[in-house]
């Protein structure tokens, strides 16, 4: 595939060597080419100078230069691609014509029409929330509508709508004038799951307090590091954990004095609703300050997107350590739906909640795509009738090439498959898109926008990059947290000035995506996962989607392992009998350069989970001294 472009008369070869060059740079492609390096200081006078007219022979798009045309090929890219590249190119070197001094970082890569486009078309327009009632205030009404519906489901047990409403009462007033809860304070949740969790939740809420949920599961230095960081006024637990904290008020939920709560709770959407701790890149987690309003916003940007219903029935899956119990709970809640709540010996049996899944008759299912592997492998097995309505993916990155044998037994319309990019810091959700057969070739599509969110690809100085070129995820809208707790200096380096709305915040992920010519964005991974294999970059996920084309292999992880050797790719296989490493290696040379192969297989029976339901790293890279496939 080629490109012919003839460009501006009397342009010497460095300078269409050194546009060149100062496009790849723009476009994140100069990285794998030795020949220059481009930081925000490198002009176009810099580059002309240090490269001369060399070319690097390596890089994608190529270029030939011949006279006043210039010819670009890619087998890589599509062709809107490449067209594209064309014309940014003769930008490039007009910009470096008429200002040889320009900052190559800084330059005007893309002309109003594109920032236009890319800034406003591709996400949705801000829209006013429709009430400005608080999480509280919406369940009191729904609880008065239908009180007699059941609200909790958990190992037989059942709370009606009225009855959660009563008991979260009696039990926020005991919070309020017992221990002087209130607006601007928090208390901590340490319990096993249990309906007692939920009606914790509300009772704390009920005082115009916020939640710091602590997974039991946690090692005794960070829910000690949690609860002085956060400066919890109160530990909400049980018997088997109360001896455990020393040096703070605790609250003993077997105690249910019934009184009345005071009447000058907060109910202001505006207050705080709950702190998540979320692992920081130092080792010292960091906990995330949502709002009442943020969470509002999530219900009120899905609702037209799922039509959720008061005869669902929610599965309340995830850990509320793990933001995606806030959906979870409120998306049942705030609709009069039923939540099934399973012990967290259930929630770590496959099997076990398949089976609560189907005797339940769950119709919303939320699942990171390691979790539903294992559910899917259930599945497989037993073939029941399951009333799933959807099932929702968020927390990890999802191939859809995982979910072609759930496709060939269940069909792609019901349950809906959909795939939700998200993260704490955004309120759970940011995009949204539904995965059909006709995805399952395609890399992890996480659709668009919803309404009230947005998203901007930036690069590494700032600038919005075009169509097909990886960018870092910032998210604005009405989902951004407030930022982090007691951390000012990281708030400043995540949660960053809105440029693009005339106000507000935008999050700084650490995400990266690419928005694609349909506007579909397309999810490539952490920044910080991305690996160095000698010299050559390489996206992990694209060796895990090879992998999974493997009639045999029905899931896999690729991971970096440091040796003494520099880096080298280790293969995971889990569930069935794993095909011998040399027809995989074979398997795989079809479709990827030599670099891109697995120096190792290692089988493992079942792919490790954390807490929150995603692949847990740390236990495979600690286990790879042996077990090669």
């Amino acid at each position: 595939m080629s490109i012919t472009i003839d460009v501006v008369e009397g342009a010497t070869p460095p300078q269409l060597a050194a546009a060149y060059l100062a496009l790849l740079a723009r476009y994140g492609l100069l990285e794998d080419c030795a020949i220059a390096n481009v930081d925000e200081t490198t002009s176009f006078a810099h580059l002309i100078e240090s490269i001369g007219t060399a070319i690097p022979v390596d890089a994608q798009p190529a270029i030939h230069i011949d006279g006043q045309r210039c010819s670009f090929t890619a087998d890589a890219y599509p062709l809107p691609f490449l067209e594209q590249f064309a014309r940014h190119y003769a930008r490039t070197l007009e910009a470096l014509l008429r200002d040889p001094h320009a900052l190559v970082a800084k330059f005007e890569l893309l002309d109003e029409n594109e920032k236009r486009e890319l800034i406003e078309t591709c996400n949705p327009p801000a829209i006013a929330i429709t009430s400005d009632d608080d999480l509280v205030s919406r369940f009191e009404v729904r609880a008065a509508a239908t009180p007699h519906a059941v609200a909790l489901t958990c190992e037989g047990r059942s709370v009606t709508y009225a009855q959660l409403d009563a008991v979260a009462s009696t039990l926020g007033a005991a919070l309020a004038l017992d221990h002087g809860l209130h607006e601007g304070d928090l208390a901590a949740i340490l319990l096993e799951r249990s309906e007692w969790v939920v009606l914790t939740i509300l009772a704390i809420m009920k005082t115009g307090a916020a939640y710091l949920p602590i997974d039991p599961a946690y090692p005794k230095a960070r829910v000690e590091h949690m609860l002085r960081d956060s400066g919890a006024k109160l530990l909400l637990s049980e018997p088997p954990f109360l001896s455990e904290y020393e040096g703070i008020d605790v609250h003993t939920i077997a105690e249910r004095p019934w009184r009345s709560l005071p009447e000058n709770c907060s109910r202001s959407i505006e207050r705080l609703a709950y702190t998540i701790y979320t692992s920081g890149s130092t080792g010292v987690p960091k906990g995330v300050l949502l709002t009442h309003r943020n969470v509002a916003r999530l219900l009120e940007s899905t609702d037209p997107v799922y039509g959720f219903r008061s005869d669902d029935v929610w599965l309340l899956f995830h850990s509320p350590a793990f933001d995606f119990s806030v959906w979870e709970m409120w998306g049942a809640l705030l609709y009069g739906a039923r939540l099934v709540i399973p012990p967290s010996v259930v929630s770590r049996d496959p099997q076990a909640v398949y089976d609560l899944v189907r005797r339940e008759r769950v119709t919303v299912l939320n699942q990171t795509p390691s979790a539903f592997r294992q559910f899917d492998a259930v599945d497989r097995e037993e073939r029941a009738r399951l009333a799933l309505r959807y099932v929702i993916f968020g927390g990890e990155m999802l191939d859809p090439s995982s979910l072609r044998e759930w496709f060939e037994r269940h069909g792609d319309e019901v349950p809906r498959m959909v795939n939700m990019y998200g993260i704490t810091e955004t309120t759970v959700h940011v995009t949204i898109r539904d995965i059909t057969r006709s995805d399952l070739r395609s890399s992890s599509v996480i659709g668009r926008p919803m309404d009230g969110w947005s998203i901007h690809l930036l690069d590494r100085w700032g600038n919005v990059v075009p169509r097909g070129v990886a960018g870092e995820i910032h998210v604005g809208g009405d989902g951004v947290a407030r930022g982090y707790l007691n951390r000012p200096e990281l708030n400043a380096q995540r949660f960053l000035p809105d440029p693009f709305s005339g106000g507000g915040t935008l999050y700084r992920s650490g995400d990266l995506a690419r928005r694609l010519f349909d506007n579909d964005l397309e999810y490539l991974g952490r920044i910080d996962h991305q690996v160095k294999v000698r010299g050559f970059r390489i996206e992990l996920g694209e060796i895990e989607h090879c992998l999974l084309e493997h009639p045999s292999v029905n899931d896999a992880a690729v991971l970096p392992v440091n040796t003494n050797d520099g880096v080298e790719l280790v293969a995971f296989l889990f569930g069935a009998e794993a095909p011998r490493t040399r027809e995989l290696r074979q398997f795989l040379r079809r479709s990827l350069p030599a670099y891109m192969i697995p120096s190792r297989f290692v089988a493992r029976e079942k792919r490790p989970l954390t807490s929150n339901g995603k692949l847990d790293r740390r236990q495979l890279l600690e286990s790879t001294a042996g077990g090669a496939a």
